[in-house]
Order: C-alpha cells, then structure tokens, then sequence
C-alpha cells in the first residue's frame, strides 16, 4: 500500500532478525530452560530474571512488567521508536533497503509535522531567553519565590512570554514561519480586529514533551489577575492533551519502579527539587486511558496525588478506577489540610512530604475516608446513620470479598458495632442488586432460561488465546485440518480481528508467532488491548512444546471443538433476545423457530469429539 512500508519487507525484516542477537545487546541472557533464555528486564527494575526470550519463536515477554512481542516490538519499547522507525532500524541492522514512502499526504503530514516540532523549539528559546533578559525579572523574582533557581528553570525549559501582544509573532515571522504555521502550532491567535497575536502574554512558560522527548506545546502560568491563572496549548496536529503527560519524559528515568500522579507544572517540579524524580502532571483534564496506557509502558506501580477538594477527590476516584482496570497496582496519597504536593512541601518542607510516602492508601480505604469525611457534622461528629449507609452501599459495590470483610471491620470499629452486623448489611444490599438486575416477567424468564448456561467466560477466553496461538505456530496445520475454522469461532472483538487475520495469512504457512504482535496492533486500530496482547504474549512464551503432527491437530481440534461449541450458545442467545424484542407474535415465532433449529445442531455438534 502506498505511504506503507510493504508487508512483505517487514516479514524479510523479521526473519533477518535474530532476537536473541538484538535483545543481547541491550540485555544480557542466560539459558534457564530448555526452550527460553532469561535476563533482567530493561523495562523495570528488578532483582530476580523475568525478562524471556524465544529463540524459536522469536519473540520476548517480560513475566514482571508484561511487556512482550517481536523484534520490532523490543526496539519500539527500547529505542522509544515508533513503528515505522523501529522497522527502519532493523533493516539497516540487517542491510535491508526499505524504500521511501511515495504517498503524498504522509509526505504532507510529516512536513507538517517537522515545521510544527521546529517553531515549538523556537518558541521555547525565544521565551527562554526573555526569562533572563529584563523583561523577564518578574517571573525570575516569582519562581525565585518558589525556590526555583536557574539552573532548575533551565532543566525545565521554563520561559517567559512577555506582556506585549505579539512579540513572539514577529520573532517567529523573522525566522520564516508563515502565519497559518503559527496557527497551527496554537502560538498564535486572531485577536478581534483579526491581526495575529500571541496566544501566552505574560505568562511563566512550561515547555510539554512527549514520550520521545519531542517538544509539542506549552502551558503558561499568569503573573497578573487580567486571565485564567494557567493555560495550555490547544490541541494541534502534535498535541492531544490527553495523550501525554508533564514531567513523564523526565520520570521515565528514574530509578525508581513507580510514578506519582499529580495535577500540575509547580507540583512536578517541587517534588523534583524534594528528590522525588518520578513525578508526572495531567494537562488541565482527568487522567484519561490514552494517559494510562502510556503509563503502563513505563511502570506497573503508580500513586495519585491530586487535590484534596471535592474536584480533586472526584478525579481521584476516576483515577484509580481507570489504573485498577487497565492491572496497574494505584495507591492513593492524601495530603493534609487540604494541601497540593507543591503548597505542602514549601510549607513543611521535602522531608515531611516524603513521610507521607509510608502512609499511603489504598483506593477503597481511601474511598471510605471521603465517605467518613463528608459524613461528619458541623462540630465534627460522625454522622452515624449516613455513614454506614454510604460505606455499605461502597463495599457492597467490591468483588474481592476478602477486601470486603477487612474494610467491614474498619467501619464496624468507626460505627462500634461488629463485623458480622456490618457483613450482613453488605451482603442485603448485594442480593437487593442482584434481584433487581433480574427484574424479568415469568415469561421472559422461561425464555431465557431455555438458553442459560453455566460458562467461565475466562475459560472460554483462554481457549480463544490458546488457539490463535497454535494457529500462529503451526498455521501450515490449516490447509491440511478436516474442519474450516472460522473467525465467527471466536468472541466479538478483538479476539475475532486478530483470528480473521491470523486465518487469511496462515493460509500459505508463512505466518509465524513474531508476526502475531503486528496483528494485534493492527486490529486494535491504535486503540491496543494491552490485556489481551500481554496474554497473548504469555501463553505463547508458556505453551507446551508439540512435537509430534498427531499432537498438534489433536490440540487445534479439540479447542475447535469448543469454541464451536461456544458459538452455537452465542448465537443461541442472540437469537432469544431478538426474540424478546420483537414487535409482533410471528416475529417472535420464526426467531424461536430459529432458535431451536440452533439448538438441535448444538446438540450433535457437542456429541462430535475430535
């Protein structure tokens, strides 16, 4: 495809890598096993080896981080290479010619993009330069306040846009940017008699990197009441504020495995100048799952430290629930006084700041203090009966039922009655739920039931991965299998993307497992399950060695046979609910029809061994 690189070369491009030669060079490895061989993880500390390498598939999987994939995937995480560059890294490595591309609107866009990243820099040093100059001595006198010296301003990139309305425009138009480009990049806007001026005035600048240490916006802190006291740049062609984060291209290199999450440019900085290297800021928004993902390839651990306000409690919340969902371990620091981390430690100072990193909570323990809290009275008594009613209706919600029964003794001891008393109410209110989800009239419940089933979701999702995996290992099994597999096998989603695709290219046995982690990528549509891709990853790194061709078939046939089971259940379902929500009785009648016509083919495929 035009703009691309050709599918065939990145398949040449792999299968001139050698793994183990490219991750050897980064990482030393040693033979544990018999299949694999282990070394540190280059992506986390870690004191006992979990990073894997699969000489015969061809792939790496860290068992701690859960990073994994091919060879292209290491020097994208490695070399914080997108994907295109890392292809072109390893085929110089292996002196491969990839051509350039001749697609005029990806020409376009990285031109684009290449101006756009060079006025940034421009800017920056523009507003650097004005922060030491005369015009700047405010700002120097303001940060000098904060205890942010020079040589920390200029770690930073910290600047200065002066007051006057467009001094940064006519610099940046003697240094030939065109105004749409100025535009473009959110320096400039259109003042009401629509002449250019510039977008920060008398603002403390605050240069945003991206992950690969790009210069792409600007956030500005005002010295005056004449505006909002902080402003970002709007998004641009380079900027999507919920993409990135400040402060992470300085916390990836950290040696510490974890990163703490707070809310703005000031509270980074503090904590770096406490000795807390590891900080990162939102952009004026909630932390959002593009922001997790990113997270997540850096570190397993994080704390949010937010504000300690009602809107502060409220992203905290949000917070820990994207962070928890997406497997990454979240506690929560809770600062006194209602304090940010920047206001506390120029209060207290670093070494009390750092105190409170032994007295981190957990994210349900600290839902419950919020609770506590706003059930407190004007004198500060606890308001009992709102209490227990708002930390029942909490813990009711939690799945983990050992969770449950610790925090019900926390609130039985604030409430001074027992846990048991407290367990009870929590388990009322979890049956009350549970009814009220199956609020079905008699009828609707005879047809459904006619298509219950008891099924470990998990377990059929495992089957899925395990299939795709044998299908991408032994995938010149397909041609000669006496049964047709099909992607409607597999669960809506992803996982049916990922077998559509892995089924078309196996066809002609040139697909391999260090081809799968393209595929997954690629049907996420830059959305990427990273859940699903780190299973994949593990059970392909795990799965037992078949030798012989009667054990292969035998293992594709027998997880076949299941899904197919599955799907006839699948499908038996949609087509009760469609006959639920019919608009009329025949309707309703051909889709039961159907219904059982399903069924019974159900029934003779599950009697069907392989």
């Amino acid at each position: 495809m035009a703009g691309l690189i050709p599918e065939n070369l990145i398949t040449e491009v792999l299968a001139r890598t050698d793994i183990v030669d490219l991750v050897s060079a980064y990482v030393p490895l040693e033979k544990k096993s018999s299949a694999n061989l282990f070394g540190l993880c280059p992506f986390h500390e870690e004191e006992t080896p979990s990073f894997s390498v699969a000489p015969r598939k061809q792939i790496f999987y860290c068992f701690g981080c859960h990073k994994g994939g091919n060879a292209i995937k290491f020097i994208q995480e490695i070399e914080h290479l997108s994907f295109p560059d890392a292809v072109r890294f390893l085929a110089k490595r292996v002196n491969l010619e990839i051509p350039e591309s001749d697609d005029p609107q990806l020409i376009e866009r990285q031109r684009v993009r290449k101006r756009l990243l060079a006025i940034m820099l421009d800017a920056a040093r523009f507003y650097y330069t004005k922060l030491l100059d005369e015009e700047g001595l405010k700002a120097r006198f303001y940060l000098e306040q904060r205890s942010i010296h020079q040589s920390v301003a200029k770690r930073f990139g910290l600047g200065f846009a002066p007051a006057a309305w467009d001094q940064l425009c006519q610099h940046l138009q003697s240094k030939g940017y065109t105004q749409e480009e100025m535009l473009a990049s959110g320096l400039a806007i259109y003042s009401r008699q629509k002449t250019l001026i510039d977008f920060f005035r008398n603002r403390i600048t605050f240069p945003i990197f991206d992950i690969r240490g790009n210069l792409i916006a600007f956030g500005g802190r005002a010295l005056d009441e004449s505006g909002p006291k902080y402003l970002n740049t709007n998004e641009t062609a380079i900027y999507h504020k919920g993409k990135h984060l400040y402060g992470l291209n300085f916390a990836k290199s950290s040696q510490s495995d974890r990163i703490i999450i707070v809310e703005g440019y000031f509270d980074v900085i503090s904590l770096y100048l406490a000795g807390i290297d590891y900080a990162a800021a939102t952009l004026g928004t909630a932390l959002t799952s593009a922001q997790v993902n990113l997270l997540k390839r850096h570190t397993n651990r994080v704390i949010t430290c937010f504000d300690a306000d009602r809107a502060g409690r409220n992203a905290t919340s949000k917070a820990t629930a994207l962070l928890e969902r997406a497997g990454i371990e979240v506690s929560v620091l809770l600062i006194p006084e209602n304090k940010d981390p920047d206001d506390y430690i120029r209060v207290y100072g670093p070494a009390r700041f750092k105190a409170l990193l032994d007295n981190m909570m957990e994210p349900l323990a600290f839902e419950l203090e919020m609770i506590r809290q706003e059930s407190l009275s004007e004198d500060g008594a606890l308001q009992i009966l709102s209490y227990q009613n708002l930390a029942c209706n909490l813990l009711a919600k939690e799945k983990n039922a050992i969770l449950r029964e610790i925090y019900a003794a926390k609130v039985a001891a604030e409430i001074g009655t027992t846990t048991k008393a407290v367990m009870t109410e929590i388990a009322r209110r979890r049956n009350a739920d549970l009814n009220s989800q199956d609020g079905r009239t008699p009828e609707e419940g005879t047809i459904s039931s006619a298509g219950a089933r008891a099924k470990d979701i998990s377990t059929a999702r495992e089957d899925e991965i395990q299939l795709i995996i044998l299908l991408s290992e032994f995938n010149g099994l397909l041609s000669e299998l006496d049964f047709v597999i099909e992607p409607e096998d597999f669960s809506a989603g992803l996982l049916r993307k990922v077998a559509s695709k892995l089924l078309a290219a196996g066809k002609d046995g040139s697909f391999s497992t260090a081809n799968l982690p393209g595929i997954i990528e690629e049907s996420s549509a830059g959305d990427s399950d990273r859940d699903l891709a780190n299973s994949l990853m593990e059970a392909s790194m795990n799965s037992i060695e078949l030798t012989g061709m009667r054990q292969k078939r035998a293992a594709i046939g027998r997880l076949f046979h299941r899904l197919r089971s599955e799907r006839f259940d699948r499908e038996g379902e949609a087509l009760l609910a469609q006959a639920k929500a019919a608009a009329s009785a025949s309707e309703r009648t051909e889709y039961l029809a159907k219904y059982k016509e399903l069924q019974t083919q159900g029934i003779k495929w599950k009697q069907k061994l392989y």
